[in-house]
């Protein structure tokens, strides 16, 4: 040790004056900062107690760069011991020569080696990119195919450069061994998680070697607390002050990830996971890094899969109850109700119901709950086993022939997701675990219930104005809690343009139903009839009857009084068949309905025609002076009171009815 780099540096509040030279020094940008440099964390109230940190610990956010590694390993082995560095395999465009002339590497420890250029045609073969597709070997000018390469077709999927100078490239066996090439963008701080005795907590390590001139026994790793990881012939291990704490035996390598340490204090084995992963990203167990968002994303995007081992998203406060209310703050539960009409499939008359298909989803907030591993751009479907245990609406559909309730339409089936309003995650609670969770608070997720159903709903139609009638008739649903006072809900409905039969269905403005014990929200559908069917198949019939009454009766005289009657009969029999089609269709009511109205009248006016015929039969044999004055007086009501009435009634009942179909 030089003098210099004994030199104890003390600071004295004097100093602090010199607000550039500090900046430089805590950026790490001074260009003479020898010696040792005192740690503010680890000096306690007594300045007697000291401890020391290299300048390479001190800056160990600094860039590094690309770096050869002198690991001989298979290409996919070498691009994890990257990803461990939380690096990246380099893909080279030119010599390496050429890619570190601004560097001082000594390219003559590299000579009679060979390097994996980081292209491969895995993917497709003959097309050689890199792994991350950007990158296309042909499209690269500082390399070329040495004469006769590639020809390993698909067997030699990768590529390599023979020694530092040369720009040709080989295909090349992807499980045979080369050396890696790594693009690290900092020098990555590293961290154990898992169980342990070790007085390792929330401590982190930095590698002391990196390059080519390193061999892999040189490389160790340190802590500002003054541990070390370095290799002692075939062992791994975790030392301080020169006291062995931990071994492990397993790793060829650095031992980055998921490891079996022994405790030299217990000799106990302990699972503990080594990786320089940041606190948004997910350390796979081989120890490389990858963002969040694949952490319990349905796929395996670790090569080992551990990024779907033991997923987890909701954990309940430990005196959560699913049938209690999911009170915020303020005591209150927000609940966004939202009903989607999507078809009527059936509209009964005679039974006096409708059903209906449609979709309900209700939305919540519980801050009971904290949430796991969640994807923040789309909605993070939770299966059954999860959602069993939350409290969940349950809601009754009253106006239904048994008080259908949604507990009892098949549950398992509903569809219950989980969306983010805030994506600040936190990390997950305990160190312990091996690998990474990502924690959510309950206020910053929203909860949503969907269900489609297809329900049979009663209503109580009003047949007063039948055909010219239209039926609003409400989805009553009932939320199942007697708290009404404490929920705030918010709702929306809205139908598709749909119809059924000779209906037009509207949907009228929802809303809640006041003095109940229960939350009502009714859901209001106006089924409109369209008449245009009943007029072709009832009104049109009985008006032709009628027409046909009045024309035969009154011109073909009087002394054709048999055919008149047998005319007018065999019009009230159809018309009698008419009636009956139509009343079948119908429910049995004390209302009179308007077409009521309308057969009475048609079914009135041949027997008028009968009647009048019959008196003018009867006078005729009389043979009273005043015959003739009767007989005329009978035709003229026949042929004109009897028409001018009914067109009178018949303008007046289509007034009526045209009003009563568009006013409802």
């Amino acid at each position: 040790m030089t003098f210099w780099n004994e030199l104890k540096i003390l600071f004295i509040p004097a100093m602090f004056c010199l607000e550039d030279a500090m900046k430089k020094f805590t950026e790490c940008s001074a260009s003479k900062m020898e010696g040792n440099i005192a740690s503010w964390q680890q000096i306690s109230a007594s300045w007697d107690a000291s401890s020391f940190l290299d300048k390479q610990d001190f800056c160990s956010g600094k860039t590094l760069g690309v770096k050869i590694l002198p690991f001989s390993v298979p290409f996919f082995l070498a691009n994890t011991i990257c990803k461990q560095l939380h690096g990246s395999i380099y893909v080279y465009q030119a010599s390496i020569n050429e890619t570190f002339m601004d560097t001082t590497l000594n390219t003559t420890v590299l000579d009679g080696k060979i390097f994996w250029t980081g292209y491969t045609d895995a993917k497709e073969s003959g097309k050689f990119v890199s792994l991350d597709g950007a990158l296309n070997f042909d499209s690269i000018p500082g390399l070329q195919w040495q004469w006769g390469q590639p020809n390993g077709y698909f067997i030699e999927n990768c590529t390599m450069l023979e020694g530092p100078v040369s720009n040709l490239v080989y295909d090349y066996d992807c499980e045979e061994t080369a050396l890696v090439t790594c693009d690290i963008g900092y020098n990555p701080k590293f961290t154990f998680r898992g169980e342990h005795s070790l007085p390792i907590q929330d401590e982190e390590y930095f590698l002391m070697q990196l390059g080519a001139e390193s061999k892999p026994s040189d490389y160790s790793m340190k802590s500002s607390h003054g541990k070390v990881i370095e290799k002692v012939d075939s062992l791994w291990q975790l030392t301080k002050d020169g006291n062995v704490l931990a071994v492990q035996d397993s790793s060829e390598f650095i031992p980055f990830g998921v490891n079996d340490w022994i405790s030299t204090e217990t000799n106990k084995t302990m699972r503990l996971n080594l990786n320089a992963c940041l606190n948004s990203e997910f350390s796979c167990d081989d120890g490389s890094c990858l963002s969040k968002l694949v952490r319990c994303n349905g796929k395996y995007d670790c090569s080992d899969h551990s990024d779907e081992l033991t997923c987890s998203f909701i954990e309940p406060s430990p005196n959560y109850h699913k049938l209690t209310l999911p009170l915020d703050a303020n005591n209150k539960l927000k609940l966004q109700f939202s009903i989607r009409i999507n078809n009527i499939l059936d509209i009964d008359n005679l039974r006096e119901t409708f059903k209906v298909k449609f979709y309900l989803e209700t939305n919540w907030v519980d801050d009971r709950i904290f949430y796991y591993n969640l994807q923040p751009k789309e909605d993070n479907v939770i299966n059954y086993a999860y959602w069993e245990k939350m409290w969940i609406p349950n809601y009754k559909f009253e106006n239904t022939e048994n008080g259908v309730m949604t507990s009892n339409l098949g549950e398992k089936d509903s569809s219950v997701s989980l969306a983010l309003l805030n994506d600040k995650h936190q990390l997950g609670v305990g160190s312990s675990k091996l690998r990474q969770d990502f924690s959510y608070p309950g206020s910053d997720v929203r909860i949503s219930k969907r269900n489609v159903y297809t329900i049979e709903f009663n209503c109580d139609y009003i047949w007063r104005s039948y055909p010219f009638d239209s039926q609003t008739c409400p989805i009553m649903i009932d939320l199942l809690t007697k708290i009404s006072s404490k929920i705030d809900i918010e709702i929306f409905a809205n139908i598709s343009e749909i119809s059924y039969a000779n209906y037009f269905v509207e949907l009228e403005k929802a809303g809640l139903v006041p003095g109940k014990e229960y939350i009502r929200v009714e859901i209001p559908l106006t089924f409109r009839r369209d008449i245009k069917s009943i007029l072709l198949t009832t009104y049109m019939p009985t008006l032709i009857l009628t027409l046909i009454n009045q024309l035969t009766n009154y011109f073909i005289g009087p002394d054709m009084f048999e055919t008149v009657v047998t005319i007018n009969a065999t019009t009230l029999l159809t018309l009698t068949s008419l009636f009956i089609s139509t009343f079948e269709s119908l429910p049995q009511t004390t209302n009179i309905k308007l077409i009521d109205v309308w057969m009475l009248a048609t079914f009135v006016y041949p027997f008028c025609i009968i009647i009048i015929h019959t008196l003018i039969h009867v006078n005729s044999k009389n043979g009273s002076c005043n015959t003739r004055m009767i007989e005329k007086t009978l035709m003229l009501i026949g042929k004109v009171g009897l028409p001018v009435a009914f067109a009178v009634f018949t303008v007046a009942y289509g007034a009526y009815g045209a009003y009563r179909s568009y006013s409802l």
